[in-house]
């Protein structure tokens, strides 16, 4: 987790969050800027074991926006995250890239 300001927290998102992710989904402003076509909860619910599978096999991490220790309120500004460990003694590359 990460935390933002505001009090609220970059976190994954969780198979709770199934509800926010759906209701996310149906905004028109998130959905042109994502690709968050999530019209059930069986359909959020999939797509969040989805986003579980891609971040395990480190192939994308998408986070959410949630109040601590509680409930999603809608998906993370972070756009991009690079994998890979910066060598000793050497700044890290980019970790990770936030949406304008």
């Amino acid at each position: 987790m990460l935390g933002l300001p505001g009090g609220l927290e970059l976190r994954p998102w969780s198979v709770s969050d199934a509800d926010a992710l759906m209701a996310a989904g149906q905004d028109p402003g998130i959905r042109h800027w994502n690709r968050l076509l999530v019209e059930t909860p069986e359909d959020a619910r999939r797509r969040i074991e989805r986003m579980h599978e891609r971040r395990q096999a480190e192939l994308s991490a998408i986070w959410a926006v949630a109040r601590p220790a509680g409930e999603a309120i809608g998906p993370g500004p972070v756009r991009r995250i690079m994998a890979g460990a910066a060598t000793p003694g050497t700044a890290p590359r980019r970790v990770a890239e936030t949406s304008r």
